[in-house]
């Protein structure tokens, strides 16, 4: 019954962790892309 409880556990963690990391992964893609792009219009307009 607790080992049960103790890999259930286990798998949740893992699930999470890899959720998480998952979702900063896209948000440091989009955060690369977005400032790709601000930068890209920085350097196109004069000002």
């Amino acid at each position: 019954m607790e080992l049960d409880l103790l890999q259930m556990f286990l798998v949740i963690i893992s699930f999470m962790v890899v959720t998480s990391t998952k979702v900063i992964g896209n948000l440091a893609f989009y955060g690369v892309m977005i400032y790709l792009l601000i930068r890209r219009e920085k350097i196109k307009s004069p000002f």
